[in-house]
């Protein structure tokens, strides 16, 4: 979803009281995932292996109200991998059994295109680029690089390139990057 995150759990409902085996925070348009710990799948697959999906959804200014319920059935898999939870607008939601994440050729979910592809198939490239984490925020980064520089961070020309590549892949403006995060440091 490109206009919404969320925060979900699963539970086992094999067992009395339903322990909880995964779950994470759902950034707007997020891939792939977190691998949360754990269920074993039987080596054959057999009707009736459920999961319980708890979750409450929340955009950059509000949670919005009221958490979702659902039981889920595992669906057919040839041979036991990953589980993902996939999450759709107006609260639909899909377990996937696969061996490869969403967009790649192994993946086995219904929509086969990434989240961002999928945002830019309906949707102006500009409503997709604003639901993108910033992973920057122009005050608290200010001249970040100088900072791990001057104060010898281990492994801070490494730490420093990653910030300008996660910089450049949000903002796409190379000058305004560099700016940033060589400029002077704020007290």
């Amino acid at each position: 979803m490109h206009d919404r995150g969320l925060q979900y759990t699963l539970y086992d409902v094999s067992k009395t009281p339903p322990p909880a085996v995964g779950g994470a925070i759902v950034y707007m348009l997020a891939t792939g995932g977190e691998k949360g710990c754990c269920i074993a799948l039987p080596k054959v697959w057999h009707p009736g292996i459920k999961l319980r999906l708890d979750w409450h959804e929340a955009d950059r200014e509000k949670t919005f109200p009221g958490e979702y319920s659902r039981e889920l059935e595992i669906p057919r898999y040839d041979q036991p991998s990953d589980i993902y939870v996939v999450f759709y607008p107006k609260q639909e939601v899909e377990l996937v059994v696969s061996t490869g994440e969403p967009g790649s050729p192994e993946w086995q979910g219904r929509l086969k295109q990434t989240p961002w592809e999928a945002c830019l198939a309906e949707n102006p490239r500009k409503v997709c680029k604003a639901a993108l984490p910033k992973q920057f925020d122009a005050e608290s980064s200010q001249g970040l690089c100088t900072y791990m520089k001057a104060e010898n961070f281990p492994d801070a020309d490494e730490n420093c390139a990653f910030a300008i590549y996660e910089c450049k892949r949000d903002y796409e403006d190379d000058e305004f990057c560099k700016n940033l995060l060589w400029g002077k440091r704020r007290q």
